[in-house]
């Protein structure tokens, strides 16, 4: 009887688990994560000349909106976000690329043209 003890205490500690869960979803309002949020942006970007002097201006419209989730093999809870520009407003969207965010270890973490970048520490 005093093994049986001894073995179901060390089956118990070896079931607990000290890693925080990655799987809760947190969201601020500098970067909201629900699927089906999005933001608009109007963009003017300005592109110089190597001796300083404005080359071009451009302008556009640029959508970010939340289209989905996907959960990755560790437990990690990636959002997709697809990314669409317009020359002018009333113009339909054209598909630009997709971007992702997730949170980990208290980071809100984008991931941008496959370059992870911190935008949030929580």
């Amino acid at each position: 009887m005093k093994y049986i003890s001894i073995i179901l205490s060390i089956v118990l500690l070896g079931a607990c688990n000290s890693e925080p869960d990655n799987k809760t979803t947190r969201s601020t309002p500098f970067m909201p994560l629900e699927t089906g949020r999005y933001i608009e942006y109007q963009v003017s970007e300005l592109i110089f000349r190597s001796e300083g002097r404005i080359r071009d201006s451009i302008s556009f419209f640029l959508r970010e909106e939340v289209v989905g989730t996907y959960e990755t093999d560790s437990g990690q809870q990636i959002h997709l976000i697809d990314r669409s520009v317009r020359d002018q407003e009333g113009q339909a969207w054209q598909y630009k690329n997709t971007w992702q965010a997730y949170v980990a270890n208290n980071d809100m973490i984008r991931v941008e043209e496959n370059l992870p970048f911190i935008k949030l520490r929580l």
